[in-house]
């Protein structure tokens, strides 16, 4: 099986690998795509997880999976919370 990896979130579609979501075993991802769990995990296609979340707010998580750990939010992220909260 390849260590890539595609996440369908909302229609936004992230690609990346195995290995960066496993490194933080204890996370919903981490759990999800663990060797023992893989064959529970639900496909689109072979290679492809649908997700029915806010791809935009996906865009930071799995950029905190792939940095390691260190959360770096976008410029207009405070601009787009207001607005989700419906507070802007």
């Amino acid at each position: 099986m390849s260590d890539r990896v595609v996440l369908n979130v909302g229609g936004r579609r992230f690609v990346t690998f195995l290995s960066t979501l496993r490194q933080f075993p204890d996370t919903v991802l981490g759990t999800m795509f663990a060797e023992d769990n893989m064959p529970m995990a639900k496909t689109v296609d072979p290679q492809e997880y649908f997700f029915d979340r806010n791809g935009d707010v996906f865009a930071v998580i799995i950029e905190f999976y792939r940095n390691g750990g260190r959360l770096f939010l976008p410029d207009k992220w405070e601009k787009f919370t207001r607005e989700m909260l419906g507070t802007d």
